[in-house]
């Protein structure tokens, strides 16, 4: 029964009990002492009550205090014997002063107050008895005795059943109020709480909403720029396409140049023929002139032929390195984009590298198509320098053997065996010219369809942002959503706590 309530409880009925008691024996004593003249011997023994009550006053804010209880019951329970004794044979209504003291010991809703108060007076009145029992013969006949024995002991137990009723009730009142204490404080701390993660949700919310914004943004803009991918590599296609015709065209003209070259073989032998007549007489001129002369031909005709084809080779090679360099730079875009969206983007990302990878493939071709041509272009300067020694040979030579064959057709069956030799170089050359080519062609159909798969997944991509962009906008509209719910959830805890 240490709880607060009980203790402020039992602090106000010691301070009522010790002023009652203080003026009753006070009362007591004058009425006795003037009223009923007993005498001051036998009137003292209120007196001593009352200082004693005086005395135990100064108990109730000391460690001690909880025996007060204790001393009031049984300074009250020996007033009252001593009020019964010292009236003697009067006494008889001060029997009733003990069940006053049953009451006023229930007031303190302990019960073993009750049952102190209760074995005191017990204790008190048999040792009384024993000592001077004529005085309650003379009050009252034994068989009253008994009744009110009994009345006394069935009142002190019903005194201590209310003071052990009243005492559960203010413990379970105590303890409902602490519970509706923390209920209030724990209610308090719940709207706390809410209206605490309210504002963090509003707040995540409000972020979630921007950045599924933004993340609109950005799909719309990763949609954009796999859009231009997409055109990019369809032009590069188109591109790619364009160079297969120009190479079967070119081997269409390779064709054209080996046929020419087997009739040029065809007239080497007639020539032979019609040149056996006088080949004693051109030999030495035939073989020094036509040697050089057929040479340099023949490195010219190569190199006349190369040039042809590099130049739109190399027309057709910076067209790719502009679109690879393009594509390149769309792939970047596309990976910064990625990286905007996310986790969104990043399936995006990968494809994106992936085209990055082929413009970077599609350089180095352009770049080995290039070293290519700056060989040709080398074979054309070479070309020129033996033009040039050519023609300083023709100059100095050639027109004086030109006077000796004119004096000796023998030589033309001997123009007519180089006339032979180039023409089977040049078909070499053709052969391997053809050769090229081919793989040229092949290179550039493999390029063509991983263009067009590229395009196609660039589509699928602008395809999976639109989606994604979709979804974003669902997300925007749910945060959206949300935010007004906080802003509803935090208006109601307002109002509760309010």
């Amino acid at each position: 029964m240490n709880t607060s309530i009980l203790v402020d409880h039992e602090q106000r009925v010691n301070r009522n009990v010790n002023a009652a008691v203080f003026i009753a024996a006070l009362l007591f004593f004058v009425l006795l002492l003037v009223v009923k003249q007993v005498g001051f011997a036998r009137s003292s023994v209120l007196l001593g009550a009352a200082a004693a009550t005086l005395l135990i006053r100064f108990l109730h804010n000391t460690p001690y205090a909880y025996l007060c209880k204790y001393l009031y019951a049984l300074t009250f329970a020996a007033a009252i014997q001593g009020l019964y004794l010292a009236l003697g044979t009067s006494g008889v209504g001060v029997v009733y002063g003990y069940f006053l003291g049953l009451v006023i010991m229930a007031m303190y809703f302990d019960r073993s107050v009750a049952i102190f108060y209760g074995i005191i007076v017990l204790i008190m009145n048999a040792v009384s008895w024993a000592i001077i029992p004529e005085i309650y013969v003379a009050n009252y006949q034994m068989m009253s005795w008994m009744f009110i024995i009994m009345l006394f002991v069935s009142s002190s137990a019903v005194s201590v059943i209310l003071s052990q009723v009243a005492s559960d009730l203010i413990l379970l009142a105590e303890d409902k109020h602490h519970q509706a204490n923390q209920m209030a404080a724990n209610l308090g701390k719940t709207l706390e709480e809410i209206a605490r993660h309210s504002e963090e949700s509003s707040s995540i919310a409000n972020n979630l909403l921007d950045q599924s914004q933004n993340i609109v943004a950005g799909m719309e803009e990763n949609t954009a720029a796999t859009n231009q991918i997409a055109t990019g590599m369809q032009e590069i296609s188109s591109t790619a396409q364009e160079i297969i015709a120009a190479a079967e065209e070119i081997a269409s003209m390779l064709n054209d140049l080996t046929q020419k070259s087997a009739e040029g073989n065809q007239q080497a032998q007639d020539i032979e023929k019609r040149a056996l007549t006088i080949q004693a007489e051109a030999d030495k001129a035939k073989n020094h002139t036509l040697g050089i002369y057929q040479d340099i031909q023949a490195r010219v005709q190569q190199a006349m032929e190369e040039a042809r084809v590099v130049e739109q080779i190399s027309g057709l090679a910076q067209k790719i390195a502009a679109i690879a360099d393009q594509t390149n730079l769309l792939a970047l875009n596309a990976a910064i984009e990625a990286a905007r969206a996310g986790e969104h983007g990043r399936g995006f990302a990968v494809v994106a590298e992936e085209v990055r990878k082929l413009a970077e493939d599609a350089s180095s071709t352009v770049e080995s198509i290039q070293s290519l041509t700056h060989q040709v272009r080398a074979a054309l300067d070479n070309l020129l320098e033996n033009t040039s020694s050519m023609l300083e040979f023709i100059n100095k030579d050639i027109v004086n053997d030109y006077n000796t064959m004119a004096q000796i057709g023998v030589q033309y069956r001997e123009d007519s065996n180089r006339f032979y030799r180039l023409t089977s170089l040049f078909n070499e050359q053709i052969g391997r010219i053809s050769a090229s080519m081919m793989q040229i062609n092949h290179a550039l159909e493999s390029a063509t369809g991983i263009i067009q798969e590229s395009a196609a997944g660039a589509q699928d991509i602008a395809r999976a942002s639109e989606a994604a962009t979709r979804a974003a906008e669902s997300i925007s509209n749910a945060c959206q959503q949300m935010a007004e719910d906080i802003q509803k959830l935090e208006l109601l805890a307002t109002e509760f706590r309010g």
